[in-house]
């Protein structure tokens, strides 16, 4: 099994209105299963600052933390699309194309704040 990989795109909700336990909401746009990843791309995203948001992660609810307890990382779409695309030139693995061109799909100004979450389940 090992430590496995979902990237989160979602759209970060920075109203005090929206705020709980000093978190704020992020609206889950899409994410996508990578499965176990190669250990450079893994550091890589895990290397990024905990995110300042909460999420609702299907039966866990409201979370802030991984399925490890660790936190959530947070990344700008542009860095999850690099560090995917690097990857994938060092080798390939199936999940990396699907996943870069959903993420290259997104388009920034349609949204307010989208942003990146890695979450290891």
């Amino acid at each position: 099994m090992g430590y496995e990989s979902r990237l989160y795109v979602i759209d970060k909700c920075e109203h005090e209105s929206l705020k709980h336990d000093g978190k704020f909401w992020g609206q889950v746009i899409a994410s996508f299963d990578l499965s176990r990843i190669d250990e450079e791309p893994l550091e890589k995203f895990l290397s990024y600052p905990q995110t300042d948001c909460y999420i609702f992660a299907g039966d866990r609810g409201e979370v802030s933390t991984d399925m490890y307890g660790e936190p959530i990382r947070e990344m700008p779409l542009e860095d999850a699309i690099e560090i995917l695309e690097d990857a994938e030139i060092k080798e390939h693995y199936r999940r990396y194309l699907p996943c870069i061109g959903m993420l290259k799909g997104f388009h920034k100004k349609d949204w307010g704040n989208l942003v990146v979450l890695h979450y290891g389940y």
